[in-house]
Order: structure tokens, then sequence, then C-alpha cells
């Protein structure tokens, strides 16, 4: 065996293998390109060459892969702040179609699915729901998956209570989310103190101290994380 011969395209996209001299040769196609496109490596063909040019069709399908959904689980969300988180499938032949399947409960108020994938809005109220996402290839095959999706409670701080130079106070939120605590001497101030920040996967509840207050005047808000994946 030598090396391989070059292939050369034609402008009808056909290719081209020039040899030395006529014999046995073995035609392989470079399936790189092919299988990362979801493809199946095209079989390689035996030719005999004799003072002639013979022509070889090569057929290439479609890897029959079955179409699932990927997303394992949908992140939390909170009342009155934006959130989108993109459904995504593996498998299956190209377009897809998203929606909820027939029996599954609404999105929480607020939320949409569009037929790309993509979950997102403004929800309004703190929901637990478990909802059924379906998708549909354009074979008109279908693959669905239920899936949690948690809108948290507003996170509270409680009254705060006053020692000697510093606040303390509780914050009420939810576990596994961001939430920053910020404070400053006046509620129109361009520079807040970040006073405590957490993402607690197991903790919801925590209590908090100011020891930069100077006095009993103190302005604090609670910011909340970006909702995503």
């Amino acid at each position: 065996m030598g090396d391989p011969f070059p292939a050369r395209t034609l402008d009808d996209g056909a290719y081209t293998v020039l040899v030395d001299s006529d014999g046995n040769y073995l035609i392989t196609v470079d399936c790189a390109q092919l299988t990362a496109r979801g493809y199946v490596c095209a079989t390689p063909e035996s030719v005999t060459i004799n003072d002639h040019a013979p022509t070889l069709n090569f057929v290439v399908e479609f890897a029959d892969v079955p179409l699932q959904i990927t997303n394992a689980f949908l992140p939390a969300g909170n009342p009155g702040v934006p959130c989108s988180v993109q459904m995504g499938a593996n498998g299956g032949h190209a377009p897809c179609n998203w929606q909820l399947a027939l029996d599954s409960t609404n999105l929480p108020a607020g939320l949409a699915l569009n037929s790309g994938g993509l979950v997102s809005g403004t929800p309004t109220t703190n929901v637990v729901s478990n909802i059924k996402v379906q998708v549909t290839d354009a074979t008109a095959v279908v693959a669905n998956k239920v899936l949690s999706l948690t809108i948290n409670p507003r996170p509270v701080l409680s009254l705060p209570a006053w020692q000697t130079s510093r606040f303390s106070m509780r914050l009420t939120g939810a576990s596994n989310q961001n939430y920053t605590l910020q404070a400053a001497a006046s509620l129109g101030a361009t520079n807040w103190t970040a006073l405590f920040v957490t993402n607690n996967p197991a903790a919801g509840s925590f209590i908090l101290t100011d020891l930069n207050a100077t006095n009993r005047e103190r302005f604090c808000r609670v910011l909340i994380g970006p909702w995503s994946e």
C-alpha cells in the first residue's frame, strides 16, 4: 500500500482521483466532517482501473440518533425578575418545534415557551410547577420530558435591631439563590456597600449584621442574582 491519492473537487460537486497506474484501488471518504454533522460514514468502495475512468457513487445517510431533550433541570426564577432559558435536544432531524405537551401543567404566570425552545418572561408570583415539555423533529418524531420549575418567594428583610454601632436583621429567601445585601446612608446614594453575598445550596434564612453603621439611620436593599443555566 502506498500513500493515498488526493481528490480534486470539480465544479458540479463531484470529485476526481488521479492514480499513477492501472490496478485495484480502495476508495474511501474522509468521515471527519460527515460525522461532525451527524451523518454516517460512507462505506469504502473497491474499484479496478483499466484504461478507463469508472464512476463511483457514495450514499451518505443521516445518523439515526434517537431524539431526546438534554435539559437536566430548569433554574429557579424570582417574581418580577426577567428570566430566560433555552431548551436543548439531541438527535432527530432538524428543524425541531417546541411546545408544552397536551397533558402538561401551565407555565408559571408571566412565562412562555416559544417554538424555538426558549422559556422566557417575567414571573409574577412564587410557585412550583412540574411542566412537560415536548419537541417534535422534521420527521414527526416526538420526545418529551417532565421538568420542575420553581419561582422563589420574594426575599424579605426583617425589621433591623439596633445595637452599639451596628444593625442586625434576618434575610429570608430561598436556598440555592444569589442574594446580595447592600447598605447606604440614603436611598439616593450612588455608592452602596455590599454587606453580604450568598448562594447557599441548603439554607434560605440568614442573620445579617451591618458593622459599618454610624447611627440609627441606614438604608438596606437586597439584589437578586440573574436567572440562568
